[in-house]
């Protein structure tokens, strides 16, 4: 199911997560609904032991995405987030790592792996949290394939 993208309702609990998590084992990107907003982030997707989550937003500004990171980092306990804002004709990237986590993975380089997909430069930061941005956010979906290619080492 690779390049495939599966929308599962239902997908934080029971039988709806059990195929969100058989469709992503399968290569698709998969995106959960539920009631619930902490439901689904409690069924982040994992990648080489870390919890990951990475959504496409819109109707936010670059400077919107750190305290979303924060909140994400908080709410997942251990794990790295990746947030690309869609501000309509530029993108704007951030990564967070929960500080246990930012020996094995670096946020930097999160965003520098996603920022050349979204058509930019560069991108920079702490390990825990860092910026960039792009001409565009169609590469979005190639961008958080970037990210997941450093969480699998």
């Amino acid at each position: 199911l690779e390049g495939k993208v599966a929308l599962v309702t239902g997908g934080a609990t029971g039988i709806g997560r059990m195929a969100a998590t058989g469709l992503a084992g399968a290569g698709a990107r998969v995106m959960i609904c539920s009631r619930k907003l902490e439901m689904c982030e409690k069924t982040a997707e994992e990648i080489n032991g870390i919890k990951f989550v990475a959504q496409v937003l819109s109707g936010v500004s670059g400077k919107d995405l750190p305290p979303l990171i924060d909140e994400h980092k908080q709410k997942l306990g251990t794990g790295a987030v990746l947030l690309i804002a869609d501000t309509g004709g530029k993108a704007a990237v951030a990564a967070g790592v929960t500080k246990d986590l930012t020996d094995r993975v670096s946020a930097v380089d999160l965003v520098k792996a996603a920022v050349p997909e979204l058509g930019g430069k560069g991108g920079g930061g702490r390990p825990d949290m860092a910026q960039g941005g792009g001409a565009s956010a169609e590469g979005a979906d190639a961008a958080i394939e970037a990210a997941k290619a450093v969480l699998k080492g």
